[in-house]
Formats: structure tokens, sequence, C-alpha cells
């Protein structure tokens, strides 16, 4: 997971990952990947908070 913060309550969010496919869970299939990217907005970002972390 990668989360960068853009400026103004805004966030790239970078997520992936694997899991076992859900309609064969004896593992007889190879595992599925997962991606999620995107950007994202936070309405209530408090951008005064240092404990935000930017």
């Amino acid at each position: 997971m990668r989360i960068e913060y853009k400026g103004n309550g805004f966030f790239h969010v970078r997520w992936s990952g694997l899991t076992m496919d859900v309609n064969y869970y004896d593992g007889s299939k190879p595992d599925t990947r997962l991606e999620l990217e995107g950007d994202f907005f936070f309405a209530e970002y408090d951008t005064s908070n240092p404990s935000h972390g930017r």
C-alpha cells in the first residue's frame, strides 16, 4: 500500500494484493491479484493538524 498526500485534502492511493479465488478455494486455481489506484478527496481533512504526517 502506498498513500501520497497531494495537498488540499487530496491523496493518491495505490494498493495491491493477492487472494485465493473465491470460487475455487481449494487451491486448485492460482491466486487472484487485486489492484486499486486512484486519487481520493477527504472533505474533512484538517491540513493544519501536524499529526496527519503531511
